[in-house]
């Protein structure tokens, strides 16, 4: 939890050869789970599911029941990693069966907590919530500070994406002060994704701007893991800053093919990032690889990829379609309204251009975002010339209006 992840794994992995050479299987079971369980935080997901299982045989075979649930726990992990939900949800189900029979209420709560961020990746926030609001006031009642943090994380990014940013922000300090407190660098990390994104969007550009800093400095330190890096590249391309967000994500990228984490938002953020650097064919080259079925951030994504290089057609179907997924996140309807606004203009239809400017304005002002509230002010507006460089809409944002509404 240091990130001191390379001593860890040499440690660990002689603990296994000891206990291997030694006969002891208990030992050799719990070893085998750390050392497993230690390659999910930026290590090989393959080594992680190999080294797990083989736990999972000794657990059986000396009829370790709580052994054997936290080794569930443990692939439950992986297989969330990887992007695999429904092997999450068959794992944590196993896990916490086998937690309840023995009585074990921390195991419930970890099972639980991991249940929650399935459920939030899958964007069933109403369950997720639900979940994570239990959970959290379980570990307070069994001291569990980690559960407790980690759940008002996840709050926090609820908040962020359904538009209440200052309620996000809040929160992720919370959580923020007391990872600090315990030392706890994977925390810290998580922290500071839903933090530094809310800072961003409510214009606190000083304050995301230092966190990106950190974060960048702790996805350096804690092995291949690519979470950090990803956040940052996020606010990044929040921010306009395209040039950092393109090297992020080129970085995350990276990371997450070494290690077989899943790469969908990786890819999103790097074709974003391409639009704000003006290249766009690369854009659309990158857009293309993601499957953008339930998935509103790629989908929104590739409206504004389709907008600006001139796929108007194809921009305003993606936009339509994101205002009807299920639990799209404010961030997604913004960037389809926007590619409905620019797409529209490609098209010479301005009675829908201004439909989607509305759209897009009403809820920038709703949710208090100063990105996309500057955005709908500009394309109100259409200053020209001097004018045009002082508007407060950073660079990146502004190569990709100006790709259309001046190119």
């Amino acid at each position: 939890m240091q990130g001191e992840l390379a001593t860890a794994r040499r440690e660990l992995g002689a603990s296994v050869d000891l206990f291997r050479e030694a006969g002891d299987e208990h030992r050799l079971a719990n070893a085998l789970r750390s050392r497993g369980f230690a390659e999910v935080f930026g290590g090989s997901l393959d080594d992680a599911r190999s080294l797990l299982d083989e736990a999972m045989e000794i657990y059986h075979r000396i009829d370790d029941e709580r052994g054997h649930a936290w080794t569930h726990q443990n692939l439950a992990w992986v297989a969330f990693q990887a992007g695999d939900f429904a092997d999450a949800e068959v794992q944590l189900a196993e896990a916490k069966e086998r937690f309840d029979a023995l009585g074990d209420a921390n195991g419930v709560i970890w099972a639980d907590g991991l249940m929650a961020y399935v459920l939030y990746f899958q964007r069933r926030l109403d369950e997720a919530e639900a979940l994570a609001v239990t959970v959290e006031r379980d570990a307070h009642r069994w001291a569990d500070t980690w559960a407790s943090l980690m759940m008002t994380t996840l709050l926090s990014n609820m908040r962020l994406w359904t538009g209440r940013l200052a309620d996000a922000e809040q929160l992720a300090e919370r959580a923020l002060a007391g990872f600090r407190e315990t030392n706890d660098r994977y925390g810290v990390m998580q922290a500071l994704g839903p933090l530094n994104r809310a800072r961003a969007a409510l214009g606190k550009k000083a304050d995301a701007k230092r966190g990106v800093e950190e974060s960048v400095s702790l996805g350096k330190q804690f092995g291949e893991l690519g979470m950090a890096l990803q956040g940052a590249a996020g606010v990044a391309m929040h921010l306009g800053a395209g040039e950092q967000a393109l090297d992020l994500a080129d970085q995350v990228i990276e990371r997450n093919e070494s290690t077989g984490t899943m790469q969908d938002e990786a890819f999103v953020l790097l074709a974003l990032a391409q639009c704000q650097v003006g290249r766009f064919d690369d854009a659309v080259a990158v857009i293309e690889r993601v499957s953008v079925e339930d998935f509103p951030f790629g989908l929104a994504a590739r409206a504004l990829v389709r907008a600006v290089a001139g796929e108007a057609v194809g921009a305003l179907e993606d936009a339509e379609a994101v205002e009807v997924t299920r639990s799209a996140s404010y961030f997604d309807l913004a960037l389809a309204r926007l590619a409905g606004v620019l797409a529209s203009d490609r098209l010479g239809d301005d009675e829908a251009g201004h439909r989607w400017l509305e759209q897009l304005g009403t809820l920038a002002s709703s949710v208090g975002d100063v990105v996309f509230v500057a955005m709908s002010q500009l394309l109100r507006d259409r200053p020209v010339g001097d004018d045009a460089e002082a508007s407060p809409l950073a660079p990146g944002w502004r190569r990709i209006v100006d790709s259309v509404v001046v190119g």
